[in-house]
């Protein structure tokens, strides 16, 4: 089975959500005997380091470009009604390359890892009839962009509404032209369906996983002096910056109040100025960009997952399950997770609830443990990568 994947970043390392996705559905294709060649562009200056270290590890093809000037197409996107998404992703020189590959190596399967990567896939010369296109939506970002409009100033406001509007209908034009649409979660695909006036026939769940070697339980599990609570993430995307400033500045004052030395752990890359800000607050350490987040899964009491917009499943939850890390989330967060509330995880919608509910896991020994196994055993049962990819070789594989 010869497959094409057209993949929006460079996925390595796995330390990010679409990242750690993609690259594990190429393991589990290249683990399944195909033979598979990577597209795709390289945004940053280490990119090309990457792709030679990706390449290295995995002994896959890589064909990339640099992706240029990035701001001259999003320009010429608004200006002439073009999705920004697309726009963004979609550049010649990467497209030439694929078009070059396709007329000496005839591909079974494309497969885009979003929306914006199948305008490839749809204008592709030499593509063979019998070749199935496959695209990864993850999430519905349509739908993303009319979240962040609404809670975002102009003229922000305006160019989210924009490419809501737009990469809407471009979202229905590539359901109808491909084969294969899959999404993270069922509430994903069922959004899909309701916003675009769906059947949803070639629509399919994909879900996400945990790599178990990366991500597992501390010798030790309950809740240590002094209070320590997580959260993690890409610093600079607005659903985790709009969660962790929300819960700073709604919540941490009455945790405070209540446990004078508790510790506020705020990891990951390209903290905002916003976030860099939230320093001033009482025992609050903003790290930015670590090496290895397991150690600050084992060093926390309590996961904190305060989102105000969302979508899709959030691994940084699923990452603190695998490690037995209870995990404090708003209904959010939740969307899209196989756990039950009180179960797997404690729901709260408001500070007030947020903070009680930190403070019920502190005081309540049995609380803590049961949510801390009850959250690992999930991962074990029903989110390993194996488990979670073999629908999506099932399908690549039907007529193999």
């Amino acid at each position: 089975m010869k497959i094409v994947v057209l993949s929006h970043r460079v996925p390595y390392p796995p330390i990010k959500g679409e990242k750690i996705r993609t690259y594990h559905q190429l393991e589990s294709m290249r683990e399944a005997g195909c033979e598979v060649t990577l597209f795709c562009p390289m945004h940053e200056p280490e990119d090309e380091t990457l792709v030679e270290q990706y390449a290295a590890k995995t002994s896959l093809k890589v064909i990339a470009s640099h992706s240029g000037k990035g701001w001259l197409r999003l320009l010429k996107g608004l200006i002439t009604g073009r999705s920004l998404s697309v726009a963004k992703f979609h550049f010649r020189e990467l497209q030439n390359k694929l078009n070059a590959h396709l007329a000496e190596h005839e591909a079974d399967v494309l497969y885009c890892t979003s929306s914006a990567m199948a305008e490839y896939a749809l204008v592709a010369e030499n593509r063979s009839s019998k070749c199935r296109v496959f695209v990864d939506f993850m999430d519905l970002d349509s739908d993303k962009w009319q979240r962040f409009s609404e809670v975002s100033k102009l003229p922000m406001s305006f160019i989210y509404r924009y490419e809501a509007r737009v990469l809407g209908n471009y979202e229905k034009k590539v359901q109808r032209l491909v084969d294969h649409c899959l999404f993270v979660s069922q509430a994903e695909a069922d959004l899909f369906c309701t916003k675009h006036n769906s059947v949803g026939g070639n629509l399919q769940v994909i879900g996400n996983g945990v790599d178990l070697s990366d991500f597992y339980l501390p010798q030790s599990i309950g809740y240590k002096e002094p209070l320590t609570l997580l959260f993690t993430g890409v610093m600079d995307y607005l659903p985790n910056e709009s969660a962790i400033c929300w819960f700073v500045d709604n919540v941490w004052d009455q945790v405070v109040e209540k446990y004078p030395d508790a510790r506020l752990i705020v990891a990951g890359m390209k903290p905002s100025q916003r976030v860099l800000d939230l320093e001033s607050y009482k025992n609050v350490d903003v790290t930015g960009y670590v090496d290895d987040m397991l150690p600050y899964y084992h060093e926390a009491d309590v996961f904190v997952a305060p989102f105000q917009i969302a979508r899709g499943v959030q691994n940084k939850i699923l990452q603190a399950f695998a490690c037995g890390l209870p995990v404090v989330t708003t209904p959010l967060g939740a969307e899209g997770i196989d756990g039950q509330g009180d179960e797997h995880f404690l729901i709260a919608d408001t500070p007030d609830r947020f903070a009680q509910r930190i403070d019920d896991l502190v005081n309540d020994p049995q609380m803590y443990q049961s949510l801390s196994r009850a959250s690992s055993q999930l991962i074990h049962d029903e989110y390993r990568w194996e488990a979670k990819n073999r629908p999506l070789l099932d399908l690549i594989l039907v007529n193999s």
